[in-house]
């Protein structure tokens, strides 16, 4: 008999809030000029990156890292400003979803994120849904900046188990990359694969005990 889903488990970036990176590229583009090229989605996930969302990386060495792509002085807020300029809304719908799966589900965030973007995220959380922080609705953050690990690396999804205290049966977990799902099923975890920005009323987990 299959197992009662508990635990719903969303990631960040285009399942809970809509997300264009090419925002930020454009973004950094016009604050470095030309040359920033380098910097390409896929590279986003190069070494470096990867370094700063496990908080290996401070965000004062993130911002060194960006400033020396350019000679132009660049300040802390235009930095930010660009970085974040990919965080884009929280459809109210979509909240008024995830808001009443509370009653029948726990409820966690597991993110591939980076300091800048949590703080970014919980400003824009606060403005936009009734609740002053995550904290309020989610009964857990795991973000991969404070934990050293990062999707889909398999550790980081066990230590959500552990610290959810359940078994991977019991967990659906909703993500916008095929990796991250991959790894989630292999481990037991039922995996939805959201389209980016596009996740919708019927993916998600139905009452009395639906998964």
């Amino acid at each position: 008999m299959p197992q009662k889903t508990k635990v719903v488990i969303f990631d960040l970036g285009g399942v809970l809030i809509n997300l264009d990176i090419h925002k930020t590229l454009d973004a950094f583009k016009k604050l470095i000029g030309h040359g920033f090229d380098i910097l390409e989605e896929a590279q986003l996930n190069q070494s470096f990156y990867m370094e700063y969302e496990k908080g290996i990386i401070s965000c004062e060495q993130f911002r060194e890292h960006i400033r020396g792509l350019t000679e132009r002085p660049l300040s802390d807020q235009e930095i930010d400003k660009a970085w974040n300029a990919m965080l884009l809304d929280i459809p109210q719908d979509r909240f008024s979803w995830i808001e009443a799966l509370k009653r029948d589900y726990q409820l966690c965030i597991l993110s591939n994120t980076n300091v800048i973007h949590v703080e970014s995220f919980h400003q824009i959380f606060g403005e936009q849904t009734p609740y002053k922080h995550p904290s309020e609705i989610f009964d857990q953050l795991f973000y991969s900046c404070y934990m050293g690990k990062r999707k889909p690396d398999s550790d980081i999804y066990t230590e959500v188990l552990e610290k959810m205290n359940i078994m991977p049966e019991e967990a659906v977990f909703y993500d916008d990359k095929q990796e991250n799902i991959d790894t989630a099923v292999s481990l037991g975890i039922k995996g939805v694969l959201v389209e980016r920005n596009f996740l919708t009323k019927k993916m998600l987990p139905g009452s009395n005990g639906r998964a």
